[in-house]
């Protein structure tokens, strides 16, 4: 992109790395500026790779932008402030949020996963109506590599009393490898977790870190559909 190009000077909110100052193409729209979020901040462990799982909102009202229309029409002043939330994902009827926002970064490709309902299931997605249980799986590893080495209803993620818990559900072992070199067996009955726990599934070699985050308020626009258009070079740091 030609620097000549129109920009706007704004003031982003990407988690709790509070008005970070950005230089973005005026003619790109909400979409692509999430995108180039991504980009840049990757090094904020719980912030997904996929733009559709957030959407920017005016940080004064809380009014989300216009998904399909530039920036440059959304009457957005310079250094106007945006804040960048999580979209609001659908959970089972019935079922209780966790107290804390609870992520599963997975180690070798860094996908992120957000626990949102519990008790969240670690497995493979029923292939049929016979092969499930009513409860669907929250963190589905068919697709990765060695997924099929994963049991269907492999782990249960939980909480009591506000700490999130750990259980397996299979004989497919399963192993907490915890800061110091302590690696606990996770077997029947709920293990405590801590922060940056490591859940390594022996048979598959699929290992998760273990994020916490405190509850925040997520706001509307739940149900919006996003789809990214990747763009070279729409955000600049100032």
């Amino acid at each position: 992109m030609s620097s000549s190009q129109a920009r706007l000077d704004l003031l982003i909110d990407v988690f709790d790395q509070v008005e970070q100052p950005a230089s973005v193409l005026s003619k790109i729209k909400p979409p692509q500026l999430i995108e180039a979020i991504i980009q840049e901040f990757r090094e904020i462990q719980y912030l997904a790779d996929d733009p559709a799982q957030y959407y920017l909102a005016r940080a004064g009202d809380g009014t989300p932008l216009e998904e399909d229309v530039e920036l440059s029409r959304q009457r957005l002043a310079s250094g106007a402030r945006l804040v960048l939330h999580e979209r609001t994902l659908a959970a089972p009827a019935g079922v209780q949020p966790f107290s804390r926002r609870v992520y599963l970064r997975e180690q070798s490709l860094g996908k992120v996963y957000r626990l949102v309902w519990r008790p969240a299931i670690v497995g493979r997605r029923a292939e049929s109506p016979s092969q499930g249980d009513g409860q669907p799986v929250a963190v589905d590893l068919q697709p990765f590599a060695t997924g099929l080495r994963v049991s269907r209803r492999h782990l249960s993620i939980d909480e009591r009393d506000g700490q999130p818990t750990v259980e397996n559900l299979s004989n497919n072992p399963a192993f907490i490898q915890r800061a110091g070199g302590v690696q606990i067996p996770v077997e029947a009955g709920k293990i405590p977790l801590q922060a940056e726990d490591i859940i390594l599934l022996e048979r598959s070699q699929i290992a998760f870190k273990v994020l916490f985050l405190p509850e925040v308020e997520q706001g509307a626009a739940e149900g919006m559909a996003a789809t990214a258009d990747p763009e070279a070079d729409v955000v600049e740091e100032s």
